[in-house]
């Protein structure tokens, strides 16, 4: 006498699957097989899309660990300053006609290149 055995995780899965993909490529009315078919294309791509997402999401979320790691790991080596690393503002001033792009400093108000004539220049035909 044969022994019943139960369903295993496996069968059920299949089963259930191949149900579902008869569901929607067999039918009476070909206007709903190919209506059931995009529904069910749209489907699949919303899920590759989502999982797209997400597996870009976890991908640079763990570049973005393995460079923080990186620069801690690589600033973190010396435990001396060298001069090269101390940022000190120099005292020198440039004197030079467009040093700064401040339109409205003193020292820019006459200047030839600045003149707000100049900018009008469609103004003047």
């Amino acid at each position: 006498m044969p022994v019943k055995t139960s369903h295993g995780f496996a069968e059920t899965l299949g089963r259930v699957i191949g149900s579902t993909v008869g569901f929607f490529v067999s039918g009476d009315h070909s206007a709903l097989r190919w209506v059931k078919r995009a529904v069910s294309a749209c489907l699949v791509l919303f899920m590759v899309n989502y999982l797209g997402r997400a597996m870009a999401e976890v991908v640079v979320t763990l570049m973005v660990l393995a460079f923080v790691i990186w620069a801690i790991a690589r600033n973190g080596s010396s435990s001396e300053s060298t001069d090269s690393e101390i940022y000190e503002p120099s005292e020198e001033t440039d004197d030079s006609p467009l040093a700064s792009n401040d339109p409205y400093a003193q020292n820019d108000l006459n200047h030839p290149l600045l003149r707000e004539s100049d900018f009008n220049w469609r103004d003047k035909e």
